[in-house]
C-alpha cells in the first residue's frame, strides 16, 4: 500500500506523542540545567564548562590537560601547562569585546567562542584572533576554536570578510566535549556531580534521545512514496510557518497603531518590507539584514550636506529570535536606504540627546544602538524566547491562537516601553 501525506502525518504524531512520554520521564532525572532551561543558554553553558576546566586540586588543574588533548588537539606537557589560566568572558580591552572562554597556557593563548543559536556578531572573530596574535612571535599562529552543534566555521561577516582567517579557525563541537567528558571515567572527586549534570544537559542540548525516533522517520520515508509525501507536509509547513508570521506582524502593526507616538514611515520600511522577506525568510541562509521588520521613525536627526538624511529608528526584527531596538537609518540623496553602522560621535550624541536614559547605548559593534529580545525584556535570552529558524518549543506555541496573541501583547508592550523612553 502506498504512503500518502495523510497517513505518515498521523504515523509521526503518535511516534512524537510516544517520545515526549519518553523525555518527560527522563526530566525526572533531576538535570537541574535542563530544569532551568539553560541547555542551549551560551552563557551558562560557557560558565559551567569553564568550572570544569578551572577545578584545581592540590594547585593543578586536573582536567585541563585532556581537554586540550582530547578535544583541541593540543598536546601540551605538564611543564608547559603549569600555572595555566582558564578564564570566562575575557575581555579585550581595546573593544570591550568578551570571549567565551581563553586558556593561557604557557606557550599559548586559546580563545573558544561557543555558539548554540545565537547569530554571530560583525568582526567578533576577526577581533579574537588579532588580539590572540599578540602572544605569538608569528600572528598567523594563533588559533581561534569555534564551539558548535554542527562543526561550522564563522560567516564572512564575522571574519571581517578577511578569507584568510579561515585558515586559523579550528571548528569543534559539543558532541566532542561530551564524548570527552564521558571518558573521564576516574572522577571520583567533588567535581563528578557536576559533570554528571552537564552531560545530562549537553544530552539534551544535542536530542540525544531522540536518534532512534529520527532513525525509525528516516526508515519510513526512504522510498519513493514516503518522500512524496514528506514533500508535501514539507510544503504544507513552510505555508503555515509564513502564515504564523505574517499574522504576527499584521496583528501587532493593528495593536500599535491604536497607541500613539508610533509613526510607522512606509517609506523606511521599503528595504524591510515584512510581506516580502517573510516569503524569503526560510529560502535565506545569510547573515545579511533581509529579515522583516517593522520601523518606526522617531524623527529626522541631521540633513548632511551631501543632502543625506538620518532617521532615529525603533524597530522590531526577527532574525532567528525577535528584538526590539534604537537604531539610526540613512536615506541617501538618490533615495537608496540603510541602517547605519558605526555612526559618527557627531551623529550618535544627537540620537543620545532624544533617549531619556541612553547610558545603556553604544556604537561600533553593529548597527543597533540598544536591542532586547522581547519575551526576557532583556539583552539576554530566555528559553521561552522563540526561534523562528529552529522552531523550538516556545515558537511552535505560537500556533496555537491565544499564546501568538500573548506574544504580540509582549511585542507592543516593549515598543511602549522603548518609545516612552524617547522625549
Amino acid at each position: 500500500m502506498s504512503l500518502n501525506a495523510e497517513d505518515l502525518l498521523s504515523e509521526i504524531i503518535l511516534n512524537l506523542q510516544k517520545l515526549k512520554t519518553i523525555e518527560d520521564t527522563e526530566q525526572n532525572n533531576l538535570n537541574i540545567i535542563s530544569i532551568l532551561g539553560k541547555e542551549s543558554n551560551e552563557v551558562y553553558m560557557c560558565r559551567v564548562l569553564w568550572s570544569i576546566l578551572n577545578y584545581d586540586k592540590d594547585k593543578k588543574k586536573v582536567l585541563l590537560a585532556s581537554f586540550l588533548k582530547d578535544v583541541l588537539g593540543i598536546d601540551d606537557t605538564d611543564d608547559e601547562l603549569e600555572n595555566a589560566m582558564v578564564y570566562r568572558e575575557y575581555c579585550i580591552p581595546q573593544n570591550s569585546r568578551r570571549i567565551d572562554i581563553a586558556i593561557r597556557t604557557k606557550n599559548h593563548f586559546i580563545p573558544i567562542e561557543a555558539k548554540i543559536y545565537a547569530d554571530d556578531q560583525k568582526g567578533q572573530c576577526a577581533d579574537y584572533l588579532d588580539y590572540a596574535g599578540n602572544y605569538y612571535t608569528d600572528p598567523t599562529a594563533a588559533k581561534l576554536y569555534y564551539l558548535t552543534k554542527d562543526s561550522r566555521k564563522p560567516s564572512y561577516y564575522s571574519v571581517s570578510y578577511r578569507k584568510e582567517l579561515f585558515d586559523q579557525i579550528v571548528p569543534i563541537t559539543w558532541k566532542e566535549v561530551l564524548k570527552w567528558l564521558k571518558g573521564l571515567q576516574y572522577l571520583k572527586e567533588d567535581i563528578n556531580e557536576v559533570v554528571s549534570q552537564y552531560v545530562k544537559a549537553l544530552e539534551e542540548l544535542l536530542d540525544i534521545k531522540r536518534g532512534g525516533f529520527n532513525m525509525g522517520l528516516d526508515e519510513r520515508i526512504g522510498s519513493a512514496e514516503g518522500i512524496k509525501a514528506a514533500i508535501e507536509i514539507e510544503k504544507s509547513l513552510n505555508r503555515h510557518k509564513k502564515e504564523l508570521l505574517k499574522t504576527i506582524y499584521k496583528e501587532i502593526l493593528d495593536k500599535i497603531g491604536q497607541e500613539e507616538g508610533f509613526d510607522y514611515d512606509p517609506k523606511l520600511n521599503e528595504p524591510w518590507d515584512y510581506e516580502q522577506c517573510i516569503e524569503e525568510y526560510y529560502y535565506k541562509k545569510t547573515s545579511s539584514s533581509t529579515y522583516p521588520a517593522l520601523t518606526f521613525n522617531l524623527g529626522l536627526l541631521e540633513t548632511s550636506d551631501d543632502g543625506s538624511q538620518y532617521y532615529l529608528i525603533l524597530r522590531y526584527e526577527i532574525a532567528w529570535k525577535s528584538y526590539v531596538g534604537f537604531a539610526i537609518m540613512k536615506r541617501d540623496p538618490d533615495g537608496q536606504l540603510h541602517v547605519v553602522d558605526n555612526p559618527s560621535d557627531n551623529l550618535f550624541n544627537k540620537a543620545k540627546l532624544r533617549i531619556k536614559d541612553s547610558s545603556q547605548l553604544s556604537k561600533g559593534k553593529d548597527w543597533w544602538l540598544y536591542w532586547e529580545y522581547v519575551v526576557s525584556n532583556s539583552m539576554e535570552a530566555l528559553e521561552s524566547e522563540p526561534d523562528f529558524r529552529i522552531m523550538n518549543e516556545a515558537h511552535l506555541s505560537l500556533f496555537d491562537e491565544e499564546d501568538r496573541k500573548a506574544y504580540v501583547n509582549q511585542v507592543v508592550e516593549i515598543l511602549k516601553k522603548f518609545r516612552r523612553n524617547i522625549k
